[in-house]
């Protein structure tokens, strides 16, 4: 009882610290456990913060209403601070493959 209660006191002291420092202005949330197996009310805590699948990370702001859902959470996530979201989503792959020719366009009539 005393590594879970010292645990949560860690993330409070984190978050009271993100609140004193105007500069850190959102956590970097990241879901790590899945919900298989926990209570109804446990995941409708994660989807307030946005939180549905597997390693699914969101940024949310330094506010008491998210603090609160995040220490009811403590077991599942892990929590950065972060001075501004990075949007790592907007990856661009390549094709794999290169168009050379389109056999839907008509060819030119002047020849």
């Amino acid at each position: 009882m005393s590594l879970l209660r010292s645990f949560s006191t860690g993330i409070a002291q984190v978050a009271g610290e993100a609140i004193q420092e105007t500069k850190s202005q959102f956590f970097k949330v990241k879901l790590c456990r899945g919900f298989i197996g926990l209570p109804q009310e446990v995941r409708k805590r994660a989807t307030t913060l946005g939180l549905t699948r597997k390693g699914q990370i969101r940024y949310v702001p330094v506010i008491p209403e998210t603090m609160g859902a995040i220490l009811k959470l403590k077991e599942l996530i892990k929590l950065e601070l972060v001075d501004e979201i990075k949007d790592d989503t907007k990856k661009t792959y390549p094709k794999g493959y290169q168009v050379i020719n389109s056999y839907l366009e008509k060819p030119n009539a002047s020849n």
